[in-house]
């Protein structure tokens, strides 16, 4: 996990967070049109990641829970 490196620094990672994995993120898009597909056919639904840890990106709601949905 990131957070338990030596050296991470939140601030540092929340400042420069979208500009590093946002080109990654569309790669790994790019490369694989089967993941590309299902994201476009959400269309315009709210989606997000559910996870409880994840403050950052995560909704910190797991998939067990009801409002998940």
């Amino acid at each position: 996990m990131v957070r338990s490196l030596p050296h991470y620094n939140p601030g540092k990672w929340k400042q420069h967070v979208i500009e590093i994995l946002k080109p990654a993120l569309e790669a790994k898009l790019e490369q694989n049109e089967h993941l590309k597909a299902s994201l476009l056919a959400t269309d315009n639904r709210l989606i997000g990641k559910a996870s409880p840890s994840d403050t950052l990106f995560g909704i910190e709601l797991s998939l067990s829970n009801p409002a998940t949905g």
